[in-house]
């Protein structure tokens, strides 16, 4: 079966950036390598299936052209480097497999990894008594050329992949395995049905290893090489020491690049591991140097500027806070991870009690760990809200107006794969989706993609149903101890507003994003959203912050989720295109970002807005759905008032006339009317009739 119908190709991991003037590595040297296929060589192929087209520096396949396979100088290939180009990238769909073996009719491949190229996608695939499956996916998202080059590099059960650009040697994208196969085998392609002719690979050449190696070691992508460090071994002789790990017999990490490796399999020790993908703490030396540490105490607080941080600094810091500031804090463990890590909120009021009967507020981050950013987001928030000696009139009424809730880290088992075991982590959590125990880029649940509000509801277009993909929804609504943590806290608070924080692009999301969706009429999210974001200065990163709907089509959000569950004026900012390596970039956004908050909780404080308890004879509170007059809600919305106190809280659009009706269980329907004003927000109160019928949705505190 060709590779189109064994593939689905779907967004994929992150691939790094290449710096000016980055050249492939190892470089081509006709003087050592075997050309196979080369302007002066005509190829010459041990074994194919259908007809081919092989000119010098030509190879494209033909009618029914499916398999194209060659041995080196007569000699199956084991180990060695194996480098391919193809022009014209767009229309190729081929595999390059290695230690390919053929089935006894020698018509199809029955075992082999291969290399697989389809426009812009790239994977590494396992092919096992015919079957083929994927192992790592990736995405040339920043590939211009016409072509592509690869440069495969076999170490005995290692793996590694580098793709560059065909014209000018940048680095697209890294893959790696330590599972490869360990019999010998051919080289060669299998033809996908997307692969026209006139878009040959032009060059294809093998070189074994341990003959003439260049010497600087650590030229090209990095690599991470775990080793045993026993006596005579010299770990730095190749590279730079990482980590050490402690274990009969100790084992340390080795950064170094792609011919340190080869140096390393020929002259050093057993290669335990080998890895292009690396996680944060081998590419960010400040963050190596913080994980671990206390939290860094300055002033009133804390030095946030010093690292970005995994999930248990951030937690140190929420205790840390928590322990300074017992009277203006409640910290609470929401919900636990996959992997058993505690999901940790601060709330933070002024004089905060048990049950606060003011309104509540949402600020979170790290849905998706991989974009560290959004963290400091949250605890920039934290920060302002707590730190300051005379805190700004705006700081000083939320804190007295409000409860904001600030839950930094959605993910902690992304956010610890993404700082410590690959960068490729991060996006999905941490459920272990092939049963193998352990934590791998083919596992995981999208939490932005789980939240139940119309799951799935555009198919493949707006999540995926492919547990590879990086927007897997999950096999249910709301499958993940995470989005359950995350929507219980918001069933028991009923937030009048919140901000989830991403990084990606500079926009503000209002809400409904999902395609076909129909948003209230009038929409007063989408109206505060535009207020918050007039007059920003403009963002380090050289965008200005926009309202938009979506950047592309979604479903399953906790923004939408929110917003049709509790009427929650949810909103979600994209407050950085990308995570800066430079950490003196990070403070700059931070500050771009935090008048949206600011200026989204003083909207409410100020007003327009209308809160109230609806309560009945005796004071108790009444599960009671509330609207508001003139609002056209019109996807079911049924926003009802929060258990424990009855409390109601709504933005508005805009001054002037407005009505509430309150519709509860056993009461006739009660309509309040009043005047909405610029800088005021007004609190009614409404006692029903009678006692209240009790609800099982609600029970009453």
């Amino acid at each position: 079966m060709r590779a189109s119908r064994l593939i689905g190709l779907i967004g994929l991991a992150g691939l790094l950036a290449s710096p000016a003037g980055a050249v492939v590595v190892p470089g081509f040297n006709p003087r050592i390598e075997d050309v196979i296929v080369g302007p002066k060589v005509r190829p010459q192929a041990v074994r194919t299936e259908g007809t081919w087209y092989t000119l010098p520096g030509r190879v494209a396949p033909g009618p029914g052209g499916t398999i194209w396979l060659v041995e080196t100088q007569g000699q199956a290939i084991t180990d060695g480097t194996l480098r391919a180009r193809f022009a014209g990238v767009e229309n190729v769909e081929v595999t390059l497999v290695v230690r390919a073996v053929l089935s006894e009719d020698q018509k199809r491949v029955v075992d082999a990894y291969g290399m697989y190229l389809k426009g812009r996608d790239v994977a590494l695939v396992r092919i096992q008594n015919g079957r083929t499956e994927v192992v790592k996916k990736a995405r040339l998202y920043r590939h211009r050329a016409d072509g592509v080059e690869l440069v495969a590099q076999l170490f005995d059960r290692h793996l590694i992949v580098n793709i560059y650009d065909g014209d000018k040697g940048a680095l697209l994208g890294s893959l790696s395995t330590s599972d490869l196969p360990r019999h010998p085998g051919s080289i060669g392609l299998v033809a996908g049905d997307r692969w026209l002719s006139d878009s040959p690979m032009t060059l294809l050449t093998t070189r074994p290893l341990c003959q003439d190696v260049p010497s600087d070691a650590h030229r090209g992508p990095p690599h991470v090489v775990r080793i045993a460090e026993v006596s005579g071994v010299r770990p730095k002789d190749w590279g730079d020491v990482m980590e050490r790990f402690p274990g009969e017999p100790p084992t340390v990490a080795v950064r170094t690049g792609p011919v340190g490796v080869e140096r390393l399999f020929c002259d050093g020790p057993e290669l335990l591991s080998v890895t292009n993908d690396l996680p944060w703490k081998f590419v960010d030396t400040t963050y190596r140097m913080a994980r671990g540490r206390d939290p860094v105490q300055a002033g009133r607080g804390f030095d946030l500027t010093k690292s970005y941080k995994n999930v248990d600094m951030v937690n140190a810091l929420l205790t840390g806070w928590h322990r300074r500031y017992p009277r203006n804090t409640q910290l609470h463990r929401i919900g636990t991870s996959r992997q058993g890590r505690p999901i940790m909120a601060l709330a933070i009021a002024e004089r905060i009690e048990v049950n606060d009967p003011r309104p509540s507020m949402l600020l979170n981050a790290s849905h998706h760990a991989n974009e560290p950013v959004s963290t400091e987001f949250v605890l920039d928030a934290i920060q302002q809200l707590l730190e300051s000696k005379k805190p700004s009139r705006a700081v000083g009424r939320i804190l007295r107006g409000m409860v904001v809730w600030c839950v930094p880290v959605v993910n902690p088992d992304g956010n610890w794969g993404f700082f410590e075991l690959s960068r490729g982590l991060g996006r999905k959590n941490a459920r272990d989706l092939d049963g193998d125990g352990r934590y791998t880029d083919r596992d995981g649940v999208d939490l932005n993609r789980n939240y139940p509000f119309k799951w799935g509801a555009l198919g493949e277009k707006g999540s995926q149903s492919d547990p590879l993909s990086r927007y897997y929804r999950g096999d249910r609504p709301a499958s993940e101890p995470e989005t359950q943590a995350m929507m219980a806290l918001a069933n028991q608070e009923r937030f009048a507003g919140s901000i989830s924080f991403h990084t990606g692009t500079i926009a503000v999301l209002a809400p409904y994003t999902i395609d076909d969706t129909q948003n209230p009429e009038p929409n007063e999210a989408w109206t505060v959203a535009e207020e918050i974001v007039k007059g920003l200065p403009p963002h380090p990163q050289n965008r200005p912050f926009k309202v938009v709907r979506q950047l592309y089509s979604v479903d399953g959000t906790d923004q939408d989720w929110l917003r049709h569950e509790h009427g929650t004026l949810a909103l979600l900012v994209e407050g950085a295109q990308y995570t800066p390596r430079d950490l003196s970039a990070v403070p700059p956004i931070v500050e771009s970002v935090r008048p949206l908050w600011v200026r989204l909780l003083e909207r409410f404080v100020e007003g327009p807005a209308v809160s109230g308890n609806v309560t009945d004879s005796e004071g108790r509170p009444v599960y009671a759905e509330v609207r508001v007059g003139g609002v056209n809600l019109r996807e079911g919305e049924r926003w009802m008032t929060r258990c424990r106190d009855g409390r109601f809280d709504r933005y508005l659009a805009g001054p002037g006339p407005y009505t509430v009706e309150i519709r509860a269980r056993g009461y006739p329907p009660i309509v309040m009317a009043g005047q909405a004003r610029k800088g005021k927000r007004e609190h009614l109160k409404v006692r029903l009739p009678g006692p209240a019928v009790p609800s099982a949705d609600c029970p009453v505190r």
